[in-house]
């Protein structure tokens, strides 16, 4: 995976906006694990598929506020557009993926 981001000062300290992309790989195993139709799960509808290795992009947003030197709370989106080898798979109905995520973390070391 090769990430990058840009953190973006929005109340000193307190509040950060963080704008993220990068690029994921999945190697041949994992997307003829995950989807990939075997021998013995094809169907009419659904025929033979063998996966190849697949480069996927993605985007993000998080906003982060940090209201104590210990504490951090985070609301982070995520865009995900899969490659074509998974885009072609007869499991697949969308190439795109939209996640959230909400977080508070302590750090008491």
């Amino acid at each position: 995976q090769f990430s990058s981001g840009i953190p973006i000062p929005l109340i000193d300290k307190f509040l950060s906006l963080q704008l993220g992309f990068g690029l994921e790989l999945y190697d041949f195993r994992y997307v003829d694990y995950y989807f990939g139709v075997a021998d013995t799960e094809v169907t009419a509808e659904r025929p033979l598929y063998k996966g190849e290795k697949s480069w996927n992009r993605f985007i993000s947003l998080n906003l982060v506020s940090k209201p104590l030197d210990v504490m951090s709370i985070s609301l982070s989106l995520r865009y995900k557009n899969y490659g074509s080898s998974i885009k072609n798979s007869t499991t697949v109905r969308t190439s795109n993926e939209y996640g959230y995520a909400a977080m508070m973390v302590f750090n008491l070391f």
